[in-house]
């Protein structure tokens, strides 16, 4: 039987580790403010001042896609911090989508252009 804890926190590494593989720093948050009882995103995105604002991603590794239900999990964590909200999915053998609000698109894809390397 699969552990779902262990299966999140592999997703959640794979995750972060793809985000660095495209030059985009990460850093992965969830588990211990989760413990200490604060809602938080499974990775955050630090805002880059003036370029775009922080993202906090909600990562998902199932093979049914709860959109509605991720959706609102990505937004509370978001709301409380101020930041964006973004999820990342990857069903088992299936490849990574990212999945966001159409009206954040242009801070994605200023996240994407910006030359990396930290915020």
């Amino acid at each position: 039987m699969v552990d779902p804890r262990r299966k999140g926190y592999t997703g959640e590494a794979e995750a972060l580790k793809m985000l660095h593989d495209l030059g985009i720093y990460a850093e992965r948050v969830g588990y211990q403010d989760q413990r200490a009882g604060r809602v938080s995103s499974d990775l955050i995105i630090p805002g880059y001042e003036g370029v775009h604002p922080r993202f906090d991603i909600e990562v998902k590794r199932t093979e049914v896609a709860r959109l509605p239900a991720w959706i609102r999990q990505a937004q509370k964590s978001a709301n409380k911090a101020g930041g964006v909200p973004h999820i990342l999915w990857r069903p088992s053998r299936g490849q990574w989508m990212s999945i966001g609000f159409l009206k954040d698109l242009p801070e994605w894809a200023a996240l994407m252009a910006r030359p990396q390397g930290g915020s």
